[in-house]
């Protein structure tokens, strides 16, 4: 499923998401019941890499649900992008194909669509094993959600045995044709986020919908009765959006990346609520190839954890069978957290290791199964942004260079040369569970360094290769 349906399509976001049959760092959302999660991924073409397979495999998923084409009914006949094949299951977890259709109902009106999409579908799976799950990924107008059940009705037997599940808007249970929906599908997967839109007046006085908003609550609540089998769909992506001076949207960013936003500098920043930051446009500057100029606010919204705790336990109070995350982390994309945070146990921690290499360069680890989500501006340093790992030594001469490499800035104490201060802080965005990051040469002696990262309450081990 899309953020911003009626925005249109976010490429930047080409997610992944996760459907389930979460955290500050000592806590985590229940998944449900008694289904393990399982993950959801439109978008991507590549397979499913080794670490995700590994992690995905702990967490005791036993399915995901990929998206494998765009259809769109065009002329009298169906006009499908094929984005990925030969999928493949992979030990005890199963892989369900999603049919994404894009928007127009206009095949809702003709009577052979269904048959028609139905071959176009046999014909992708070709293979001698039936169907075990086929999942429908379309955003129904409330009009036509009667003729959208029927739709769906006359797939089954032309699938069978194939199980068929949709995903689903918040609103849906106050529309017409809900309940012959809810009793055609074998599930549902609604989506809880992108409720409403930022208006021009909210923006201009800096208020903008968190992407975990509290006011989902309600709209899960409307869920409690429904006769089909649920899944909560909850944010775990992040999104970059930019506004003219007068409020209004003027898009997503595609294709950005943290370091590119969170630390140019050309963008002033100011937290703006739970998980989203506001930057105000100081300079002309291009952004991930699009161009911003003084007047215009680049806002980041990321997931924040608290409000999806909530939210999950709303769900399941509900009566959800599991919660949805849109997005597990892939190619291409940015999530909030990777798989490896979002399935960890509660008491879990990042595990942070730092040494020095015999060139002098520092690296940084992350060997726990919970991530430094990203992190745009230092609480403490009113200025500063990201996270900082701070070196300091007992005397002048520990550092030198102070190139930072795979880190965004190297700064040092009071502003002198590497050489003479006796503090060298290296800032960064993000480090997800498993990541590594590493500086230039930077380090002359380690002997007597203390290494901490700076308000995270974090202990950062310090491995023997650092050690002179």
């Amino acid at each position: 499923m899309k953020p911003h349906r009626w925005l249109g399509w976010l490429a930047a976001a080409i997610i992944l998401g996760a459907c389930s049959d979460r955290t500050r760092h000592a806590g985590t959302v229940r998944q449900g019941p008694s289904s393990p999660p399982s993950f959801w991924v439109w978008h991507r073409r590549s397979d499913l890499t080794e670490v995700e397979r590994a992690t995905l495999g702990r967490a005791g998923v036993n399915r995901f649900y990929w998206q494998v084409a765009e259809c769109e009914w065009r002329g009298g006949k169906w006009h499908s992008t094929e984005i990925a094949r030969n999928l493949e299951n992979s030990g005890k977890i199963a892989v369900i194909p999603v049919f994404r259709i894009k928007p127009g109902a206009e095949f809702l009106g003709d009577p052979g669509s269904a048959a028609a999409l139905a071959r176009q579908i046999q014909a992708w799976w070709n293979r001698p094993e039936p169907l075990a799950e086929v999942q429908f990924d379309f955003d129904c107008p409330a009009r036509v959600l009667t003729e959208y059940a029927r739709f769906l009705a006359e797939m089954k037997p032309l699938l069978a045995p194939a199980r068929i599940s949709a995903t689903a808007l918040a609103s849906w249970p106050q529309v017409a044709g809900f309940d012959r929906l809810a009793r055609t599908a074998d599930a549902l997967v609604p989506m809880f986020y992108d409720l409403a839109s930022d208006e021009p007046a909210d923006v201009l006085d800096g208020r903008y919908k968190p992407l975990a908003d509290a006011e989902a609550a309600r709209w899960i609540g409307l869920w409690r009765d429904c006769p089909a089998p649920w899944f909560a769909g909850l944010p775990n992506f992040e999104r970059v959006s930019v506004f003219q001076p007068d409020g209004g949207l003027s898009g997503h960013l595609r294709g950005w990346n943290h370091d590119g936003v969170l630390f140019h500098p050309a963008l002033s920043g100011r937290a703006a609520g739970p998980g989203v930051v506001e930057f105000r446009v100081e300079n002309g500057a291009t952004l991930s190839g699009t161009r911003v100029v003084p007047g215009q606010r680049v806002v980041w919204r990321t997931t924040d954890e608290d409000s999806l705790r909530r939210l999950g336990k709303a769900a399941v109070d509900a009566g959800a069978r599991g919660v949805v995350y849109f997005a597990l982390p892939g190619p291409g994309l940015q999530a909030a957290f990777s798989a490896s945070h979002l399935t960890a146990p509660p008491d879990a921690s990042p595990g942070l290791t730092a040494y020095r290499t015999p060139d002098g360069a520092v690296v940084l680890e992350n060997l726990g199964p919970r991530d430094l989500p990203a992190r745009a501006i230092d609480p403490d340093a009113p200025g500063e942004r990201g996270w900082a790992l701070v070196l300091e030594a007992p005397a002048r001469g520990a550092f030198r260079e102070a190139t930072p490499g795979e880190f965004l800035t190297t700064q040092t104490g009071g502003g002198l040369p590497a050489e003479e201060t006796t503090c060298l802080v290296l800032r960064f965005s993000r480090l997800p569970a498993g990541a590594v990051i590493r500086s230039g040469p930077c380090v002359a002696r380690a002997s007597g360094v203390r290494w901490q990262l700076k308000g995270s309450g974090l202990p950062v081990a310090l491995d023997e290769p650092e050690i002179d």
